[in-house]
């Protein structure tokens, strides 16, 4: 199953995807009843010329009845339709003499002003740019005896005894196995077999996750431990059936239940690598006068000390000592009990950022993103140095193209993906600091990166738990 985005009339078809699969369009099946062009503003457009043939003409209600799997429209008798027609589609629309009936699965839906389509995220909430990557998979590779090292390896892949796969773009079921991109270490198939949910052999399959995530597990635990405990995790998720309880498997519970698409929550679709945004807010913080520095004051005036208060006594090294002990909302109510704490140093927020948002790399990391969170399938296509045709069942036309090598310099193409480190002791980090609080409604790559480091936190710590328990 994919996670579904609906196009707007100004994008393209390749803009829209749907649930089933990433090479498939959101069709008119059930979800399309509560849009109507007339009311919502949303277009059907025919898209499978295949299919075509089966449309009818209805000539009474018998048709309707005989046919629940079409809708019927207002269509001049005399020209057939063809794939990229625009049909005006309304729900409440009754089959009458002369209407015609097209089968619901050749219909796109395409997103109008007031669309509310239940069955994938609405373009005009979140961008192709965004989404881009949610549907990819890879894998971790058990090593054979006669594994090599390859150029393009992480380190942690020469260290450990598992590889990466390629990458595919659409989830099948999992019990099924499906062509990756590139074919790397002789790899052009894996399966996406859960190691908690079904049965599973670490010593042969594969274990799939998606890119996003571990690109962000490799930033945590690389921040927390110095490097990516790649075998760690797998001994961890093999152990789930030997440990007193399973301090996963609830996160797995509902691995075959549907996306469920809830307005406002498009974050949780977002490119945790990718946040445009905070490329703007970035540079505006380490937009400073050449006399700044971090003893500077965030705030514009500070009010006359009150001689009543106690920490008025105490000088201003101490006074800065205590804030470094203290969390952002103890730091809050000191100030609105103390006036002496009124003002507030530019060096305090550098810690606060830190803490509070561990997740924001890009103040404290220089390591660039990780490369396969940052591509696709088609960029891989795109750039093919040397591929072969395999056979595909789960693509149109049967075969997918499996790239063997690329042209895509990494590095050049990281440097797209990678935010200028700011300064340490060049940058207003209150401004930034705050700007990320104001904005935080913008900044769904980082929303959902928040999410996924969250979760990986507590994943780390009950790892570290059970190692200690099997010791």
């Amino acid at each position: 199953m994919c996670v579904a985005r609906v196009r707007t009339l100004d994008e393209p078809q390749d803009a829209s995807w749907s649930r089933i699969a990433a090479d498939l369009w959101p069709d008119g099946l059930h979800q399309m009843w509560s849009c109507s062009t007339k009311e919502t503003g949303c277009q059907y457009q025919l898209r499978d010329e295949l299919q075509l043939n089966n449309f009818i003409y209805g000539e009474d209600e018998r048709d309707w009845l005989r046919h629940n799997a079409h809708t019927f429209c207002d269509w001049d008798r005399e020209r057939r339709p063809q794939a990229g027609d625009w049909v005006p589609i309304d729900p409440k629309y009754k089959p009458r003499p002369g209407s015609m009936a097209i089968h619901l699965e050749d219909v796109e839906h395409v997103a109008g002003p007031g669309c509310r389509y239940p069955g994938g995220y609405i373009g005009k909430r979140i961008s192709v740019a965004e989404m881009q990557g949610c549907n990819v998979v890879q894998c971790l590779v058990p090593k054979r005896e006669d594994w090599k090292p390859a150029v393009d390896d992480y380190p942690f892949e020469k260290d450990s005894a598992h590889f990466l796969s390629g990458i595919r773009a659409g989830l099948c079921g999992r019990d099924s196995t499906v062509v990756v991109n590139p074919i790397r270490h002789g790899v052009t198939e894996m399966s996406h077999k859960c190691p908690i949910l079904d049965p599973f052999d670490f010593t042969t399959d594969e274990i799939p996750f998606h890119p996003w995530c571990f690109g962000t597990w490799m930033k945590l635990t690389c921040s927390r431990l110095g490097y990516v405990p790649v075998d760690d995790l797998v001994k961890f998720l093999e152990s789930q059936g030997t440990l007193p309880f399973q301090p996963v498997q609830h996160h797995f519970e509902g691995a075959d239940r549907s996306w469920v698409y809830n307005p406002g929550e498009e974050w949780q679709a977002a490119n945790p690598f990718y946040a445009p945004k905070l490329r703007n807010l970035m540079e505006r913080a380490m937009d400073v006068p050449s006399t700044f520095t971090l003893h500077d004051g965030v705030f514009q005036r500070t009010p006359p000390k009150a001689s009543s208060d106690i920490f008025s006594l105490l000088p201003a090294e101490l006074r800065h000592l205590v804030l470094q002990y203290l969390p952002s909302k103890d730091i809050a109510s000191l100030r609105l009990a103390s006036r002496t704490f009124h003002q507030l140093p530019v060096s305090l927020f550098y810690r606060l950022l830190i803490e509070d948002m561990p997740w924001l790399w890009e103040i404290w990391s220089d390591d660039p993103p990780y490369f396969w969170a940052t591509v696709t399938e088609k960029n891989l296509q795109d750039h093919e140095k040397e591929g072969i045709d395999v056979h595909d069942p789960y693509r149109q036309g049967g075969t997918t193209r499996c790239v063997i090598s690329h042209t895509i310099d990494v590095e050049k193409h990281l440097e797209q993906w990678t935010y200028p480190k700011p300064s340490r002791y060049k940058t207003n980090w209150f401004t930034l600091y705050c700007d990320i609080k104001k904005n935080w409604h913008e900044l769904k790559g980082l929303r959902n990166r928040k999410r996924i480091w969250g979760f990986q936190t507590q994943l780390l710590d009950l790892m570290n738990w059970s190692k200690d328990l099997r010791t």
